[in-house]
């Protein structure tokens, strides 16, 4: 009698579905979660880029362009026009 020794090719083909399985689930997990922290990365970093432009304008004497004052009507000078 022979001594029966590696795999056969149905248990390869097995494992192999198996695995596949497992990583096309595990890759759409990985997906989900990369847009997921996606989205949130970019909403932390617009709220901290917000919170230091408010910063930035409470300083006095700030010359940064985002705190500059809103531009209103500006005052006549000279005579009136009639």
């Amino acid at each position: 009698m022979r001594k029966k020794s590696g795999f056969t090719l149905i248990e390869l083909l097995v494992a192999m579905a198996a695995a596949s399985v497992l990583s096309v689930s595990a890759l759409q997990v990985y997906g989900r979660f990369h847009r997921f922290s996606a989205t949130l990365t970019r909403s932390y970093q617009t709220e901290t880029a917000d919170l230091l432009r408010n910063i930035r304008c409470a300083v006095p004497y700030s010359v940064s362009p985002d705190c500059r004052p809103e531009a209103g009507p500006t005052p006549r000078r000279g005579p009136i026009p009639r």
